[in-house]
Formats: structure tokens, C-alpha cells, sequence
């Protein structure tokens, strides 16, 4: 036998949390389901999902933009080996 429950919510959080859920591959319906099975299950509150970032936060875009713009601009140095490049930075320090 089914039964339903009633969820008072804001509409910004109503919004967002659903698109999260929905991200998962799940309803609403689903996913408090879901839940509800866990808090039973665990004897519990299952409070830490994470999901798997597959972006760049902002601070790794800007630093991939510089570092394309340092390599078309010529500003990267290469080396032939790991050895050119130890030898030139303690050239450097000197």
C-alpha cells in the first residue's frame, strides 16, 4: 500500500535541489524514496552525497586560458630532458 506525503518548500530550493536530483538520473519521488530506505536501513541520516565534478572550478579555467595564451605567446620554455631543465634552473638561482 502507497501513501503520500506532503513537502512545503521553497520554490528557488524546490528548483535547484530538482535539477540535482534530476542530474542523478532520478525523480523526486525516487530520490526521497531513496532516502527514506537508507534512514531505515542505517538507522541513520544519510547527509554526505557528493557528486562527481567532470568541470574545472573557476580558478582551474582561468589557469588552463593563461597557460594556452603563455604557450601561444611563445612565453613557455622547453627542454629536451629533465636534466636541461635542472641544469637551467640551478643556473638560474645562481
Amino acid at each position: 500500500m502507497s501513501t503520500n506525503f506532503n513537502l512545503r518548500l521553497d520554490e528557488q530550493l524546490k528548483a535547484e535541489s530538482f535539477r540535482v536530483i534530476e542530474d542523478f538520473g532520478l525523480t523526486p519521488s525516487q530520490f526521497m524514496r531513496l532516502i527514506l530506505k537508507q534512514v531505515v536501513d542505517t538507522g541513520s541520516l544519510p547527509l554526505s552525497f557528493e557528486k562527481r565534478q567532470h568541470t574545472l572550478s573557476k580558478k582551474g579555467k582561468r589557469l588552463v586560458r593563461e597557460s594556452i595564451e603563455d604557450i601561444e605567446q611563445g612565453r613557455i620554455t622547453e627542454y629536451a630532458s629533465l636534466d636541461a631543465f635542472m641544469q637551467a634552473a640551478a643556473h638560474e638561482e645562481a
